[in-house]
């Protein structure tokens, strides 16, 4: 009888220690596969170096008798090899968010005014994320537009980053958002106008499922941001805690 109490016990102990070796090997296989999203280092394991470069500042300004196009952009100086080509992305991309949305607005529209700012939501040694905005209006227009865009970059490869490229984006990570989105801190403040909390989360929601949405980066949060009717603002934008959607990461 003892022989045997002693049998079950050994098996149960190598029992136990393979269970953890798998364990184990899962965690480091899920590990290793998120190790190729940009985002992995900085949200999960909190690695994300200091940012090796400086942020200047520059503007591009067009005056002709047909408009007055004024678009303020950072540009990155610095050790790393990628940078010519990274400040070459973000000059192209404002210029030509802004003239290739308003090439819409014909001489009839009448003289037409842009004027566009940034902010830099996060700059990391390995990403860089930054929203533009201002406003556009053309003389004839009925109302004039609040601008609002975004630009996220991986400046280990240059390339720019989307949703896709982070996130397995499906119901459930819609979902998740949604219910991170009424803690306190999810909702970024709209001070244009006040909307009850119903009606923000069915805007995301419709968003959200028509991927009609754009993304920002911060310290903390993923920034979701989309277009909504001009009476409240042109554009809302949420921001959801990445500790809240790891499990979505691709």
């Amino acid at each position: 009888m003892k022989k045997i109490i002693i049998f079950l016990v050994v098996l149960l102990i190598f029992s136990l220690a393979s269970c953890k070796n798998t364990k184990l090997d899962t965690l480091q296989n899920s590990m290793s596969t998120s190790s190729n999203n940009p985002l992995s280092n900085h949200q999960i394991n909190g690695e994300d170096k200091k940012a090796d470069y400086v942020i200047n500042e520059n503007v591009i300004e067009d005056k002709t008798d047909e408009h007055n196009i004024w678009i303020k952009y950072p540009q990155l100086s610095g050790s790393n090899s990628n940078l010519n080509e990274i400040n070459q992305t973000i000059k192209n991309y404002a210029k030509d968010y802004i003239y290739n949305n308003y090439s819409v607005y014909a001489p009839p529209a009448g003289f037409i005014s842009i004027e566009i700012e940034y902010e830099i939501t996060l700059s990391s040694c390995d990403l860089f994320s930054v929203v533009f905005y201002g406003y556009g209006n053309a003389k004839k227009a009925a109302h004039p537009n609040n601008e609002f865009f975004t630009l996220n970059i991986n400046l280990q490869d240059a390339k720019q980053i989307l949703i896709s490229d982070l996130y397995q984006v499906d119901d459930n990570f819609i979902t998740a958002c949604l219910e991170l989105w009424k803690s306190p801190k999810a909702l970024k403040k709209i001070e244009r106008v006040e909307l009850p909390e119903e009606k923000v989360l069915y805007l995301a929601d419709e968003n959200l499922k028509s991927n009609t949405f754009s993304i920002y980066l911060t310290d903390d949060s993923l920034g979701i941001t989309f277009n909504v009717s001009h009476a409240i603002g042109d554009h809302m934008e949420i921001e959801i805690p990445y500790q809240g959607i790891s499990e979505f990461l691709k």
